[in-house]
């Protein structure tokens, strides 16, 4: 028997939840009640629901980076705050293009991708979940490095 991917369920459910709802509206008792699951089982993969959203938001940015760029340029941190799932996420790709100069247009073509693949529901929680999620990302900083962008 194939085991269960818990964090995958809570996540549908949640999309689903927002998609019917709204994210004011969706309850974390209400996705323990509809999935079944222990309350600590939540929980232990999420600190809230907005570390939910984060999540959906961060695995479908990872997926677009690894797909779009060799590991060598991609910048991964670890993203769950409640020590589960060790799983370290792409979050930002580091690519040089001369002395003290990044190209960043890559990185934002595959954030625009992100948000557009699912507007409905990375828009109407991500502006939330950024502000309230416990699950921060380091910050990144270099006074020696110019980034440049160009989106299309």
């Amino acid at each position: 028997m194939p085991k269960r991917d818990t964090r995958a369920e809570i996540a549908t459910a949640f999309k689903e939840s927002v998609r019917k709802t709204s994210l004011s509206q969706t309850r974390v008792a209400d996705l323990i009640s509809e999935l079944s699951v222990n309350r600590n089982t939540f929980y232990y993969h999420f600190g809230s629901k907005y570390d939910v959203a984060m999540w959906i938001f961060r695995t479908s940015l990872a997926a677009k980076l690894r797909h779009d760029f060799p590991e060598s340029q991609l910048v991964s941190a670890p993203f769950s705050s409640t020590g589960a799932g060790k799983d370290s996420l792409p979050y930002y790709v580091h690519k040089e293009t001369g002395a003290r100069t990044l190209d960043t247009s890559g990185y934002y073509k595959a954030l625009v991708a992100t948000v557009l693949e699912d507007p409905i529901s990375t828009a109407s929680f991500l502006r939330r979940a950024n502000t309230n999620s416990s699950s921060k990302l380091p910050k990144r900083s270099s006074p020696h490095l110019k980034t440049t962008s160009t989106l299309f």
